[in-house]
């Protein structure tokens, strides 16, 4: 899914540098699936290097996105942006898929919110 908005990402930010400066900075967020591709957008601009300030990354009800290398990679680095994950106790998608010995991870700080009356738990 990321693969098929990259070029349209990467179009955004060029503009937003060229208007901006490089300096300008960025918060990547989405919920639930665009959750999940706003962790890879993350991972994608930090790998290629592309001189794209991300301040953060804040996500809301997102699935674990991939496995505890990707975690750590992305955690790693204090320079790395902080990753926030918003996570409602009611909502099952942030338990997909399922975490087994090889399988998905979250990566970042989850705040968790606990009940009806809001009240909220960092992870």
């Amino acid at each position: 899914a990321y693969l098929s908005l990259r070029t349209r990402v990467m179009g955004f930010l060029r503009r937003v540098r060229e208007t901006r400066g490089p300096d300008f900075p960025i918060f990547l967020t989405g919920h639930s699936l665009g959750g999940a591709l706003s962790t890879l957008c993350l991972t994608y601009l930090d790998l290629c290097g592309v001189g794209t300030h991300v301040a953060g990354v804040v996500t809301f009800g997102q699935p674990r996105v991939g496995t505890a290398r990707l975690r750590d990679f992305l955690e790693r680095d204090e320079r790395r942006p902080v990753v926030q994950r918003l996570v409602n106790a009611a909502d099952p998608v942030p338990g997909v898929p399922g975490q087994k010995p090889n399988g998905y991870h979250h990566a970042g700080c989850e705040v968790y919110v606990t009940s009806s009356r809001g009240d909220l738990v960092a992870r």
